[in-house]
């Protein structure tokens, strides 16, 4: 995904091109076909450890992982001092980001994108054992296969980091420019489908020890700002859906949201102007860093007495603007 002009320096550009992340850097969004869905994701069970049975994935609570699959992953301290794994779902990614941070923490990730197919499966193969999963979350059929990946490798799934998204090429002031096409796109990535892969993982969500789902915002779904109408639309309406998901998803399930300023990454290299602008404006006269904002979610995911909430990571921007 890609970003440009102002706004939250989260927010993608519409493709072409398309490139390999960089550090703070999602992976391009484009719409394969549907026969170019790509899944890397196999069912790896170790000494001691059954395959997943056919059958429906959410009739039954996964139990804990056995000890003899430890080896292939770090490990979180779960209650009572024992060792379980997390199993998370990422869409798109931050190189440097959370993943990392999720899979130092002890989750085994699934990775997923719409293209850049060799960047998704070079950050799988690094975050240990994890696996990439290529697809559109617009298409239905991509969020079953991304919670489908989950279950059949590892049997479980522990949260869910929804973190797709595009925008339109049309300034945000351009209200005559935006057209139907414009908006089927942006709602159908944006909204539709983190419902989609929300609405495929709540089943085992539920049934996880702590199951959550964290959805990455925007300044722009708060504040009169953004890289195109659609896109700040879309995620004001994510931010709405963060709260009824919250409050309706049932089985004790976590839903909480980020909502990112402007962060300096590789697609924001050339933002001169509006990083001085921030950094003048801003109470904490600085931009964000990709670490800021990875510090934003791994603390949410991490308070267990929290949901419903959108975090604002601009280091006061809204304040003032």
């Amino acid at each position: 995904m890609r970003w440009r002009q102002a706004g939250p320096a989260h927010e993608p550009r519409p493709h072409p091109p398309l490139a390999a992340p960089g550090i703070g850097h999602r992976l391009p969004h484009a719409t394969p076909p549907s026969s170019s869905r790509r899944r890397a994701c196999r069912a790896r069970p170790g000494p001691g450890r059954r395959r997943p049975q056919a059958g429906p994935r959410t009739s039954t609570r996964p139990g804990p992982v056995p000890p003899a699959a430890a080896g292939t992953t770090d490990c979180a301290h779960g209650p009572h001092g024992q060792r379980r794994h997390r199993h998370r779902l990422e869409q798109r990614h931050r190189r440097g980001g959370r993943p990392p941070r999720l899979a130092a923490a002890g989750a085994r990730i699934v990775v997923n994108s719409a293209s850049s197919v060799e960047a998704g499966e070079r950050l799988a193969g690094e975050l240990g054992d994890a696996c990439y999963v290529q697809g559109d979350i617009s298409d239905p059929a991509t969020a079953q296969a991304l919670v489908a990946a989950a279950q059949d490798r590892w049997g479980r799934l522990d949260g869910l980091v929804n973190n797709a998204a595009v925008t339109a090429e049309v300034p945000l002031a351009d209200i005559d420019g935006v057209t139907a096409d414009h908006w089927n796109r942006v709602l159908g990535v944006n909204v539709v489908g983190t419902f989609l892969v929300s609405q495929a993982a709540l089943p085992l969500l539920r049934a996880a020890e702590d199951g959550w789902i964290l959805n990455v915002t925007s300044i722009a779904g708060i504040r009169q700002t953004g890289s195109s109408l659609p896109y700040a639309v879309s995620k004001a309406a994510v931010d709405h859906l963060t709260t009824i998901l919250a409050k309706h998803a049932g089985g004790g399930v976590r839903v909480n949201a980020v909502a990112p300023g402007l962060v300096a990454t590789p697609w924001t290299k050339t933002w001169d102007q509006q990083k001085a602008g921030v950094a003048a404006t801003a109470p904490l006269k600085r931009v964000a860093t990709p670490d800021d904002i990875a510090d934003a979610c791994m603390g949410l995911i991490g308070t267990r007495y929290a949901t419903g909430q959108t975090l604002l990571v601009d280091g006061g921007l809204g304040l003032v603007v």
